[in-house]
């Protein structure tokens, strides 16, 4: 399964996925109430326009599809990643989870919240911004080099931080990464951060 919205992309490997009938392109909302319900998914069916799920729970979910959107292909952008030599592994601070529960207050629940993520010389900080206030912490990391700063969803990096402990960065890229997934984000310019 993939997921991008242009600055950011996920891909997962998941067991059981190669039985798709066909692939499909489904809305972000569409795919959150498939998979927000108890009940693994048992069968798909897909024709023209719509999907369908039939859940472990006896649920039938029912959804349509984007049929007009060319989807990128990921495959390149994952690639260049994998295979770029100036890459930098930086191991993330083990508070890094605590942190990100505290930022999450500040950041929202819209499903939408986002922190911005900086890596600088020796410290990661992050921040958070919302209706709710604002939100700066800072931990220290062994890093030496050119600040890193992208923005990701706190809920996300929570869930990341339970399967790996380290993340990759390059010249424009940010990535996260096991043998099952990959999650990379765009990088910021000074520009955007502020």
């Amino acid at each position: 399964m993939e997921s991008t919205d242009n600055f950011r992309l996920t891909r997962v490997n998941v067991k059981g996925l190669d039985a798709f009938p066909a692939s499909f392109l489904l809305p972000v909302h569409a795919a959150e109430g498939v998979f927000a319900n108890e009940g693994e998914v048992e069968e798909v069916a897909v024709e023209e326009n719509w999907v369908h799920f039939r859940l472990g729970n006896q649920c039938m979910f029912s959804a349509r599809t984007y049929t007009e959107v060319q989807y990128p292909n990921l495959s390149e952008v994952i690639h260049q990643f994998e295979q770029k030599k100036e890459k930098v592994k930086i191991t993330l601070p083990k508070t890094l989870p605590d942190i990100l529960q505290r930022a999450m207050i500040f950041a929202g629940d819209s499903g939408t919240e986002r922190v911005t993520v900086s890596v600088l010389s020796g410290k990661m900080e992050v921040r958070a911004e919302g209706v709710n206030g604002w939100f700066k912490e800072v931990d220290e990391v062994d890093y030496e080099g050119e600040t890193v700063v992208f923005r990701i969803n706190p809920h996300y990096l929570a869930d990341i931080c339970e399967k790996t402990n380290y993340l990759e960065v390059t010249d424009r890229l940010a990535g996260f990464r096991s043998e099952e997934w990959i999650h990379i984000v765009a990088l910021m310019s000074e520009k955007e951060e502020t």
